[in-house]
């Protein structure tokens, strides 16, 4: 009777410790992308903003950052299969005789493509996102026709500065 207890003992610790290591598994072992909420403003003067900014961005800059490649890339969680609007509040680095043009793709689908002609004072510019390309973490990509190599900014490349970005749900 005894050998029959101690069995049901170790099966059930064993089983026990098999639970525990799945749930920790399920539980813990998900990327940190997994704990985003969903964003509706980046603000680019914010350091811990920086969590969204994948490449293409310089760190901030008073209450602004400007791109420093031809793109800048962004992961932002939203909810999924649910319409945005992506208002960008944002300005064109001075180029004489050119023209800034900034193409936006979400998850690798084209949204559109505007016309940044203003370089003294921010504008927003809006972009619609159809709900069929919103997943929980977006892939946003934005593309500049130009960019230009600027001593104020250590000789990097820059093209637009940004001051926000919001997500505006659609019904």
């Amino acid at each position: 009777m005894n050998k029959k207890i101690r069995l049901t003992i170790i099966i059930m610790i064993y089983l026990l410790s098999f639970l525990s290591v799945v749930y920790l598994v399920v539980n813990f072992s998900r990327s940190a992308e997994d704990y985003l909420t969903p964003v509706s403003k980046i603000e680019f003067s914010h350091k811990d903003q920086s969590l969204y900014m994948k490449d293409g961005f310089s760190e901030p800059d008073g209450d602004q950052r400007w791109s420093n490649k031809n793109y800048s890339l962004i992961n932002v969680p939203l909810i999924e299969k649910k319409e945005y609007v992506i208002e960008a509040n944002i300005k064109a680095y001075p180029e004489k005789d050119r023209v800034q043009a900034i193409k936006l793709t979400v998850n690798d689908q084209y949204i559109g493509e505007q016309i940044v002609n203003n370089f003294i004072d921010y504008q927003s510019y809006s972009f619609i996102v159809p709900k069929e390309y919103v997943k929980k973490i977006n892939h946003i990509k934005f593309e500049y026709n130009f960019t230009v190599v600027d001593a104020e900014h250590n000789n990097n490349e820059v093209a637009v500065s940004y001051k926000y970005l919001i997500f505006r749900e659609e019904e």
